[in-house]
């Protein structure tokens, strides 16, 4: 099985900006993405804090531009989920769904999962019905919409939906997680009903399809029956492919300049499309200087 100088794991920001400074500098690269390329940032209503994009634009519209700069350089996406990554002797073994790769070295950008509703009952049969990414939901009009959550996420979700559907955002306190530009934005739109103080405890079916909403609200019972429910209560690193020994051995593996953490997977709070893009960036241009010092 030929062994890759470099694979990238996860095109979104990260991803896509090593695979394309890496091809920029001739460096052969596998790009390997489960899904359509973008991650977090396909959620993304309006990115306007991006550099060189004054206006603003979409989530969708910049995973476009980033991916057909990358391919302009000769980048080339393989699809295929990742599940297991294991080192052997200063090869990585990488097993996929449909076929596995060898790899000298690994760009880790394979992003954040999102939280599930922790302390929210939901049946077996409403699995499919509740949300924890918009991209289900962006074409979504004329719907009724739960957004749980109060940071950046829950307000971008809200606002960006809102523009064909009507929107109740609901949140557990009154206190403000969030930019306070989404929530001006969000307290002067009409589609938008901001409710504070609400305990989401429990869903339940409704015959038309959708989910009632139940919990407490100011010490009272609640409940709102909407046509679909996301829940934006936060995201952890996407680690599920590496195993123990690995994850524990990155500090190890990135000192030795075989493994580079990029992106989301290990920015915390600072999930920012910008700062992943400049990560993958900076990993292709150091695995560039060690190829260069190792005479590969």
């Amino acid at each position: 099985m030929k062994v890759e100088p470099v694979a990238v794991i996860g095109a979104g920001p990260a991803g896509l900006a090593a695979a394309m400074q890496l091809a920029r500098m001739g460096i052969s690269a596998r790009l390997l993405e489960r899904a359509d390329p973008g991650g977090l940032l396909l959620n993304a209503h309006w990115v306007e804090n991006y550099p060189g994009f004054p206006d603003g634009l979409s989530g969708p519209d910049l995973v476009r531009l980033m991916r057909r700069h990358a391919e302009s350089f000769g980048a080339v996406l393989t699809k295929d989920e990742i599940v297991s990554i294991v080192d052997e002797d200063k090869v990585f073994r990488i097993k996929g769904r449909a076929r596995n790769y060898l790899a000298r070295r690994i760009v880790l950008a394979s992003g954040t999962k999102a939280r599930g509703p922790a302390g929210c009952e939901i049946p077996p049969e409403m699995e499919g019905r509740i949300h924890t990414e918009v991209v289900a939901l962006r074409e979504a009009s004329g719907l009724r919409i739960a957004v749980v959550g109060a940071g950046d996420a829950a307000f971008d979700y809200a606002i960006g939906l809102s523009e064909r559907n009507d929107v109740t955002l609901l949140k557990r306190s009154a206190g403000v997680r969030c930019l306070s530009l989404l929530r001006e934005r969000a307290a002067k739109n009409a589609c938008i009903d901001i409710r504070n103080h609400v305990n989401v405890l429990r869903l339940a079916p409704v015959p038309s399809g959708g989910a009632s909403v139940c919990g407490t609200w100011k010490g009272s019972d609640f409940r709102l029956d909407v046509d679909a429910v996301i829940f934006a209560v936060g995201r952890d690193p996407e680690t599920g492919c590496l195993s123990r020994e690995l994850l524990e051995n990155i500090p190890v593996l990135r000192a030795s300049g075989r493994l580079f953490p990029a992106g989301d997977i290990h920015n915390g709070l600072c999930r920012q499309a910008s700062i992943a893009a400049g990560d993958g960036i900076r990993a292709a241009m150091e695995i560039h200087r060690l190829m260069k010092e190792a005479g590969e």
